[in-house]
């Protein structure tokens, strides 16, 4: 993918990040250096299109779900793959405002050990802190040979985050 390309959806990511975070109510969000420690849990989930297919993955402290559900919560380590769809969902709107459509498929969860693997493994990912919590974001993507996203924005009315559509 060009890098002009690649920069400006990484930050439409960042953007889904940082929103989202708004949307719980969590304190204010900065970009932070990877955790010494291990990260506690981990969620990918893959999307595809004509264009554009890849994969989304979300690490995560302990703390920050905790921040996020509330201690203790008892689906704590299933709540990071929500949040990887809840972010792949609001990257997908995002695209789709710039004439770019997905699908996204179902969120896996990943634990302790697994989860610190992922994080280690993927050193381009983008480290964000939100009060003690902190939470990496790794976008992968392959791309048609032709993909570009200049020229292509258009004017949609698209659903809020949040927002739900019924169907008849």
């Amino acid at each position: 993918m060009k890098r002009a390309c690649r920069r400006r959806i990484l930050g439409d990511l960042q953007d889904a990040c940082v929103e989202l975070f708004r949307d719980y109510r969590l304190p204010r969000v900065m970009r932070a250096a990877a955790p010494d420690g291990a990260v506690d849990f981990a969620g990918r989930i893959e999307f595809d299109g004509d264009e554009l297919r890849g994969s989304l993955s979300v690490v995560a402290t302990r703390s920050l779900l905790d921040d996020m559900r509330g201690r203790g919560h008892a689906c704590q380590d299933d709540w990071v793959a929500e949040l990887a769809n809840q972010m792949a969902g609001r990257l997908k709107l995002k695209l789709i405002r710039r004439g770019v459509v997905i699908r996204l498929g179902t969120p896996r969860l990943f634990r302790n050990g697994e989860a610190s693997a992922l994080a280690r493994r993927d050193r381009s990912r983008i480290w964000l802190r939100s009060g003690a919590g902190v939470i990496g974001l790794k976008l992968e993507t392959i791309v048609s040979e032709d993909f570009t996203l200049e020229g292509r924005y258009r004017k949609m009315d698209l659903m809020r985050e949040g927002e739900i559509q019924h169907f008849d």
